[in-house]
């Protein structure tokens, strides 16, 4: 097939899934060495005043995200990949301006995994994942988001074999306030009723222009498989500032998914920075499934403990008669 006959083919394919109305992913073409295909999802929430993008009244906002996938067989036992996802805001306030979330190429390999160039998850986050289960609540009692959580300028090596996993990355100087930085993690999953999984990590950050850089460990244990059964997970992370106050975190999720599509989430997390708490939340997730493309779900955060006052090196000013704020959504999320 000729240069011009493909990009036929290809057009011809993506017209077909544009007018498709119910896929779970689109294929856009597939053969027995490559194969490129379409997905994403649009939701929309209607936000208390606290979770609103404006903060000032409650809101119906909605966001949208489309990925595309490809892989490619380059040698015998080794294919080309790339994936990349973005998120755009509904609302013209916010300008229609589309988020990265995922931009990398790599290569995959059958026996010795994948090498992966550009904006992923750091290697550390095979651990943080044990508990960032929710849909968008939740993950607060940790430090991998301060820098964005998936950053962009990356080196990232996974391995997944044998029930043993290892991921290993590599930061450099293109995310912002970071001149370099790396992650390392490594876990393992038990033949257990439900799988039993136990992970462990570490992860550095040269912060640009300051002294103050930092490092972390991280622990986490998880059992069942989330939506699928029982599920809890657990992480714990302790950070280490050259200037700052040390912070300790802490999460906690458990839940329950129905065969009937109902699927129940809770948990709490716990963020403190020396002797002063600054994260308490409890979160709360019900979600019912119509089928694998659409479901609606009400979600809730609230405040526990009164959040301490602290300076911009985390020294403690004063206790605070606040609690976290509290917040509810109400989603519908189509998935395509």
């Amino acid at each position: 097939m000729n240069i011009k006959s493909t990009l036929v083919a290809t057009s011809v394919a993506f017209s077909s899934f544009v007018a498709v109305t119910a896929a779970d992913a689109a294929v856009v073409y597939k053969t027995d060495t490559s194969s490129l295909d379409l997905g994403g999802r649009i939701q929309a929430n209607f936000n208390s005043v606290e979770a609103s993008s404006t903060h000032d009244k409650a809101a119906l906002e909605s966001k949208a995200r489309l990925r595309t996938n490809g892989q490619a067989q380059i040698y015998d036992g080794i294919k080309a990949i790339g994936f990349a996802e973005w998120e755009v805001a509904a609302q013209s306030s916010q300008d229609g301006k589309f988020k990265t979330r995922f931009a990398y190429v790599g290569f995959k390999t059958d026996d010795w995994g994948e090498l992966r160039f550009g904006q992923d998850h750091t290697g550390i986050y095979y651990v943080i994942d044990r508990t960032d289960v929710f849909t968008d609540y939740g993950s607060r009692g940790n430090t991998y988001w301060e820098f964005g959580g998936r950053q962009e300028g990356q080196i990232l090596y996974k391995l997944n074999k044998n029930n043993f996993v290892f991921n290993a990355s590599y930061q450099s100087a293109s995310l912002s306030r970071v001149d370099n930085g790396a992650a390392v993690s490594a876990g393992y999953t038990f033949d257990t009723t439900l799988p039993f999984v136990v992970t462990a990590g570490y992860d550095y950050y040269d912060v640009t222009n300051t002294a103050d850089d930092k490092q972390s460990v991280a622990a986490g244990l998880s059992l069942g498989t989330e939506g699928d059964g029982f599920y809890s997970g657990l992480i714990y992370q302790f950070t280490d500032y050259d200037e700052s106050k040390n912070k300790n975190g802490w999460e906690f999720v458990a839940g329950y998914g129905w065969d009937s599509g109902w699927n129940l989430l809770l948990g709490y997390q716990d963020l403190r920075q020396d002797k002063a708490l600054i994260k308490s939340n409890l979160i709360g997730e019900l979600q019912y499934n119509f089928n694998s493309n659409f479901r609606v779900l009400l979600e809730s955060e609230i405040g526990v403990g009164k959040i301490d006052r602290v300076d911009a090196l985390g020294h403690k000013l004063g206790s605070s008669d606040k609690r976290s704020d509290d917040k509810v959504s109400i989603a519908a999320q189509y998935n395509f």
